[in-house]
């Protein structure tokens, strides 16, 4: 029997997880070449995400002003994705460090 040694309660679903993606584009029809940035591979990496969405801000931002970001933006269909894992929510219910090299919570 497989275990997740997360000890969450039956109140939390074990069905598949979406994940959520910011898109950003120029007519994101599926036609120009696309381009996946994502973070957060481990739970308790928590400056990844924060690195994405300021990304995603910075793009738009700039767009405007920025002849280089708008010729990317023009040109590329990126998909930013903060956070891959589901449960990393529940690493603050840790008892034990993941690994000898962590530190405690």
């Amino acid at each position: 029997m497989l275990s997740d040694n997360l000890a969450a309660p039956a109140s939390v679903s074990r069905d598949p997880h979406p994940v959520y993606a910011i898109r950003i584009g120029k007519g994101c029809d599926g036609s120009k070449t696309g381009v996946l940035a994502y973070a957060q591979e481990h739970a308790r990496e928590w400056v990844p995400p924060l690195v994405t969405i300021e990304t995603a801000e910075r793009l738009l931002r700039n767009y405007a002003t920025h002849g280089p970001t708008k010729q990317l933006v023009n040109n590329l269909d990126i998909w930013i994705v903060p956070s891959v894992p589901r449960w990393w929510p529940f690493v603050l219910r840790l008892r034990q460090p993941a690994q000898e090299h962590d530190a405690p919570l």
